[in-house]
């Protein structure tokens, strides 16, 4: 594929912009955790984060609806994982009350967008390869 050929549409979009610099925020946020975190808790909210905004570059560049939906299902997935470390996170002690309340409302937001991405693609796909019920 050539340069030109591949225009990195996916920087277009929302979900993967404000998901983007979730991760961001949450690989500088947990330089600060303690060192027995490294490979157990901070590894696992750094891979979680960076996953999301990966999986929409991925769909984003799939050929049929059918694939995008999947990148943009396990991207939502993936955000719920972020949203479960978090907890665990915050739990422990490792964010505060605050940052947790904003990071809580950082991940519903990119929620919306995210099943935004999956609503607008299912709407091309025949009806028999839609997902029958999206929860928020």
């Amino acid at each position: 594929m050539t340069s030109r050929q591949y225009l990195r549409g996916f920087r277009n979009l929302r979900a993967w912009k404000e998901s983007h610099a979730l991760a961001v925020d949450l690989y500088k946020r947990t330089t600060d955790f303690p060192k027995e975190d490294r490979y157990g808790l901070t590894d696992q909210i750094r891979r979680a984060a960076c996953s999301v905004s990966s999986l929409i570059a991925e769909g984003a560049c799939m050929r049929t609806p059918a694939h995008q939906c999947s990148y943009y299902l396990r991207a939502h997935g993936s955000l719920s994982e972020v949203d479960n470390h978090i907890e665990f996170a915050h739990a422990l002690g490792r964010v505060t009350d605050v940052e947790y309340q904003q990071f809580l409302s950082r991940i519903n937001y990119i929620a919306g967008l995210v099943l935004g991405l999956v609503k607008s693609t299912q709407s091309s796909l025949p009806q028999n390869l839609r997902t029958s019920k999206l929860q928020n």
